[in-house]
């Protein structure tokens, strides 16, 4: 019931018992608006996994650094931990 007509694989008039054309209308609205939520979603969702995969490798390298890691234990223990949970966790 939510599909335009135009869309729909038979082209047939959507009939409902108890909906009227103005009920039928605005589900339309709402499918396409759900639809373009979902495709906003899914563009978001893969440029946020390219980020996370691109600094996930970042800090694997950075900690592969010996100076860098003695620094990071020596200046920042907290961060130190941080980074290295974040390296060890595998990427989705």
């Amino acid at each position: 019931m939510g599909t335009r007509k135009e869309l729909l694989a038979d082209n047939l008039p959507k009939k409902k018992k108890g909906m009227s054309a103005e009920a039928i209308a605005k589900m339309e609205q709402e499918m396409e608006t759900l639809e373009s939520g979902m495709k906003a979603i899914t563009e978001n969702y893969k440029d946020n996994m390219f980020t996370l995969q691109t600094a996930h490798t970042y800090v694997k390298t950075l900690l592969k650094n010996s100076r860098v890691a003695k620094y990071l234990k020596g200046k920042h223990a907290e961060i130190s931990t941080e980074f290295e949970n974040l390296a060890a966790a595998e990427p989705v």
